[in-house]
């Protein structure tokens, strides 16, 4: 998974459900970006019951805050879904964060290759693409 400490408010309203699978994209619609990360960062890759009840104490609830988990219940109730992997949303999330550093502080591809250990063709790819945004 892609290691990022990106979880500012601000960034996570720069993320483009679009370009996340299907079922995210319904996750964010219910939820917001915030929760939904917080659940496929926790269970990703994995079917997770839905609970037909909304309690402080089922599983979910030890992931993301109850009123998400009612909202949940209230759209899958008894349904075992494979949460999407976080890895899509984190690498928008880096992605974002790369034109930034770019874009707004000065930073060298090279630079940007060292802080977020890609290579300085990887960086150049990125920066190629959010151009194009």
């Amino acid at each position: 998974m892609i290691g990022l400490a990106i979880n500012s408010e601000e960034s996570l309203a720069e993320i483009d459900p679009a370009t996340l699978p299907l079922l995210a994209q319904e996750i964010i619609s219910l939820i917001g970006v915030p929760q939904t990360l917080k659940l496929m960062k926790a269970r990703g890759g994995v079917r997770t019951l839905i609970p037909y009840k909304a309690s402080p104490t089922c599983q979910l609830a030890s992931i993301i805050n109850i009123s998400s988990v009612r909202c949940l219940v209230q759209r899958y109730a008894g349904e075992s879904l494979e949460i999407p992997k976080a890895d899509s949303l984190l690498r928008q999330l880096r992605n974002n964060a790369i034109a930034e550093d770019y874009e707004e502080n000065d930073m060298s591809h090279a630079e940007l290759a060292l802080k977020y250990k890609l290579s300085r063709g990887g960086i150049r790819k990125i920066l190629k693409s959010w151009s194009k945004k």
